[in-house]
């Protein structure tokens, strides 16, 4: 018997005692086991609303943890597979995967002018998103495949981590880690206190989920299975490295996902999560076994909150699994109705004395950094006038701010020229200026300027006024 699968259950029945916490102590006290934290609770998904779905998951749980439910399931055959984008974070408007595969492209561009005619970078440079979604997860993964060629598993893994610390949402302005669903990182917690194990079948890049997959939703890299491109193994300086080739190796969606599975985690699940029609043979496979199971989609029902689409929508398409869902008696769980919330709390944004107390001296425009000691900076001012060194001459202008929302207006210069390595950064950086409609100020006290996209047009590093004058 396993005590504290059996003392939450317990706990959740005890109704009559009106103290949660005495509960848990209780229980823990009368079994000889220390009670998880939920358990004081008796609530394991307190972002959930009290509804269907919400008991359905915690009946699922409760049957098969307690040994005499008749559908009792041995903890090794507690296996639980979430899709990734749009059920365990948000997917909207494109899957996220796509904004760092565009933000190496953009960087690498210059050097490669065949991609400007050639599919699907040509729809990427242009920004055409009808067609960067047509072309799919397979799209993506050739564009990663093509801009990380040669890197070793290593350097994709910290090129990916770096991008995530400073890569912003440019309709939230939240960091792409931090609009992961809290009523979903609660069921992953909740799920392993009950001894499943949680993995992760999605048709995102492998590589790219595995890079945050541990630190956000506390699922460890061998327990992510997802699309991905070849890799070799080579030595390098007399050390072994797996090298990522540019070619495709596998696509993780549709049917591709029960083959994952198969293949991978080499055991049909009994609780499958998704939320999309990219997820429907999953969920058909784990819940036509023998035995207990639980399929769930999440339907994105909350414009105000997050977004709400499903038939329509060329991101996350829900048709054929909402037409179906009560046949196959998946449950539907409804955003809108069945969670309070949707992305955990955070701190609050730097405030707007942290931008006016510096002068920011230029370090990086649109994916190159530059010319060493160049005199680029910007200072911003609480009357909302700004002023700078563009890298030869001097500007001043207005500019607008609302929060995080940045824009700049009509700027004057002066005009004297210089060399023309100074000359071609100074143009960089005006037009730059003219992109920007977002600003944030990380941890680590960087400016980061960005288009309304959330890509980073320029990073600035912190002078103190008086350093700058």
């Amino acid at each position: 018997m396993n005590g504290r699968i059996t003392l939450a259950a317990l706990a959740r029945k005890l109704t009559a005692v009106e103290s949660t916490a005495f509960k848990g102590a209780l229980l823990a006290s009368a079994i000889g086991v220390a009670a998880p934290a939920w358990a004081a609770s008796a609530d394991p998904l307190p972002s959930w609303n009290s509804g269907a779905a919400k008991d359905s998951i915690i009946e699922f749980v409760d049957n098969v943890t307690d040994p005499e439910s008749g559908q009792y399931l041995p903890p090794a055959k507690r296996i639980a597979t979430f899709d990734n984008d749009g059920t365990l974070w948000s997917e909207k408007p494109l899957y996220f995967q796509f904004y760092f595969a565009l933000d190496r492209l953009k960087a690498m561009a210059p050097e490669h002018p065949e991609w400007q005619t050639t599919e699907p970078f040509a729809s990427y440079l242009a920004g055409d998103v009808d067609k960067m979604v047509a072309h799919g997860e397979e799209g993506v993964l050739k564009v990663v495949a093509a801009t990380h060629a040669g890197q070793t598993t290593e350097e994709f893994r910290q090129a990916a981590e770096q991008w995530l610390k400073t890569a912003r949402h440019g309709s939230t302005g939240k960091l792409f880690t931090e609009m992961a669903f809290q009523p979903m990182l609660e069921l992953l917690d909740y799920l392993r206190e009950s001894d499943f194990k949680t993995f992760i079948v999605s048709g995102g890049g492998v590589d790219f989920i595995r890079s945050f997959a541990e630190e956000v939703y506390g699922i460890p890299p061998y327990q992510v299975v997802g699309s991905s491109i070849k890799a070799t193994y080579e030595v390098r300086d007399g050390k072994p490295v797996m090298v990522k080739q540019p070619e495709i190796a596998f696509v993780d969606d549709k049917e591709g996902k029960p083959v994952g599975i198969h293949q991978y985690i080499g055991a049909r699940p009994v609780l499958a999560f998704g939320n999309s029609d990219g997820d429907y043979q999953m969920l058909d496979w784990v819940t036509s076994g023998e035995g207990p199971s639980l399929g769930l989609l999440l339907h994105h029902t909350d414009a105000l909150r997050e977004w709400s689409y499903d038939r329509k929508s060329l991101v996350g398409t829900l048709d054929h699994g909402l037409d179906d869902a009560d046949e196959k008696g998946w449950v539907l769980v409804d955003m809108k109705q069945d969670w309070n919330s949707v992305y955990p709390e955070k701190p609050a944004d730097p405030t707007q004395a942290q931008l006016f107390d510096h002068s920011w001296r230029i370090e990086y425009i649109e994916g190159r950094g530059v010319v060493d000691n160049s005199p680029a900076a910007i200072d911003f001012a609480p009357d909302a006038r700004v002023s700078g060194n563009s890298s030869c001459n001097s500007f001043s202008g207005q500019f607008s701010i609302a929060g995080g929302d940045l824009s700049f207006g009509q700027l004057v210069s002066t005009r004297r020229a210089c060399i023309d390595s100074l000359m071609e950064q100074e143009n960089r950086f005006l037009n730059a200026l003219g992109l920007v409609q977002q600003w944030h100020i990380s941890p680590e006290g960087w400016l980061f300027l960005m288009d309304e996209t959330g890509y980073v047009i320029m990073r600035a590093s912190a002078l103190s006024k008086e350093a700058s004058e």
